[in-house]
Parts: C-alpha cells; sequence; structure tokens
C-alpha cells in the first residue's frame, strides 16, 4: 500500500513538468510568425550605416548659413538706404518748415546722402539683432512649425498695441542712429552736410512721422530674409534620397 501510494507521487511529479512544457509549447505555437519577427526586428541592434552629419556634411551646412547671413545682411542694408534716406528727408522737410536755421541753410539733398549712408551702415545691426532675436526665442523653428501664425491669432489689442510701441522706438532709435553715422562719417571726407545732431534730429523726426511705413518695410524685410534662410537651410538639410528610403523603410518596419 506504501509502494503504491510513493509511485503514484511519482507519476503525478513526472506529468506536471510535462504539462507545464506543453503548456509553452501551446503558447508558443500561438504565435503568428509575423508577430515573432517584429519583436525579433525591434530587439536587434542598431543598423551599422551611421545615421549623424559627416564632417562635410557639417562644414557644408554651417558655410551655406553664414553666406545666407551676409546675403541677408546685404539685402537688409540696401533696403535701410533707401528706407533712411527717405526717412531724413522727410525730417529735413517737416524741420525747415519749422524755421530751424540749420536746416534752411542746407539742402534736402544733403539729408538724402546722409540717410542713404547711414542706412546702410544700421542695416547691419538690423540684421544682427534680428538674427540674434531668432536664433534666442525660436523664431526660425516657430515659422517652421507653423507657430507663429497660431500666436499671432491669440494675441489681444493691448498687446499688440505695446508691440507697436515697442517697435516704433525701436526704429525711432535706429533713425537716430542712421543720421548720426551719415553725417559723422561724410563729414569726416569732407562732405558739406549739416552737422551730427542735427541729422539724429531729422532722423528721429522723419521715422516718427513715418514709423508705420517703416515698421512695415521692416517687417517685410524680416520676412523675407528669413524665408531665403529658412528655404537654404531646409535645402542643405535634407537627406539624400537613398538614406531617407532606408529610414523610411526602418520606421514603417518599426511602427508595424
Amino acid at each position: 500500500m506504501h509502494g503504491s501510494q510513493v509511485r503514484l507521487g511519482m507519476n503525478e511529479a513526472e506529468s506536471q513538468p510535462a504539462a507545464l512544457l506543453g503548456c509553452i509549447q501551446s503558447n508558443i505555437a500561438g504565435y503568428s510568425p509575423r508577430i515573432v519577427k517584429n519583436d525579433l526586428n525591434l530587439q536587434s541592434p542598431l543598423p551599422e550605416q551611421q545615421l549623424f552629419p559627416t564632417a562635410l556634411e557639417v562644414y557644408t551646412i554651417m558655410a551655406a548659413k553664414v553666406c545666407a547671413l551676409l546675403a541677408k545682411i546685404i539685402f537688409t542694408s540696401g533696403s535701410s538706404a533707401g528706407t533712411y534716406l527717405t526717412v531724413l528727408c522727410a525730417g529735413h522737410v517737416i524741420l525747415r518748415t519749422a524755421h530751424i536755421p540749420e536746416y534752411v541753410e542746407y539742402s534736402v539733398r544733403s539729408s538724402a546722402a546722409i540717410g542713404a549712408v547711414g542706412g546702410a551702415f544700421v542695416g547691419i545691426p538690423i540684421t544682427l539683432t534680428m538674427q540674434l532675436a531668432s536664433w534666442l526665442f525660436g523664431l526660425d523653428s516657430a515659422m517652421k512649425d507653423g507657430k507663429i501664425r497660431e500666436g499671432l491669432c491669440g494675441l489681444n489689442p493691448c498687446n499688440i498695441l505695446i508691440s507697436f510701441i515697442a517697435m516704433l522706438g525701436l526704429i525711432v532709435g535706429w533713425g537716430a542712429a542712421a543720421g548720426a553715422i551719415g553725417s559723422a562719417l561724410l563729414r569726416k571726407y569732407g562732405h558739406h552736410v549739416i552737422g551730427v545732431l542735427a541729422a539724429t534730429r531729422a532722423g528721429a523726426v522723419g521715422t516718427a512721422v513715418l514709423g508705420p511705413g517703416v515698421i512695415v518695410a521692416v517687417l517685410l524685410m524680416t520676412i523675407c530674409c528669413t524665408g531665403t534662410i529658412l528655404g537654404i537651410a531646409n535645402f542643405v538639410d535634407r537627406k539624400p534620397r537613398g538614406r531617407r528610403d532606408e529610414q523610411s523603410e526602418e520606421e514603417a518596419e518599426k511602427e508595424v
């Protein structure tokens, strides 16, 4: 009796691992080959091909960005020269109507020359300031993602007014700087133009009067130049067709 109980217990102990093994085999057989293949793909090591840019690509991107910045400076300086030429002429005419002797003595042509020279030089800090602001506040990536339009739609009138006043004050300062720089440079090289203080006053007055138009002109210049830089950067940053196809196939296999 005791021996039969021992044999029965041994048979039960031997049958338990066999049942467990059969359960595991049935569960493994229940998986489809596609799922097993995908699990193996997910656990496979990274491909040998490096997705990081090479040194040549990095230098190409840097050279393209520098060339785009130089093109932006040239474009902004030319546009700024024409803009501040008009601004200095307007300020000169307005102050002449107030019968201020220095503006009556000199012709409007002198202010036009001052505005052209000073505006060309002021275009350099304008471009660098706007480029620095775009890098600090992420305007380039926001323009790529379309977030600027969403942000402008959410502005209230008070924010718009404050931004307009701040922009107007900044542009008035640029107009005064254009007058001062243009007068100082032309006087240094022997040209008969109005003094530095008078040119500064004419630049500030002309910009304050023509401020809204100048703001629109500066915004258009910024949008055009930023769009040009983004276009060049996207063209340089785009990957070759073969690499794009391989990467898209890998992403598609991982998503399945």
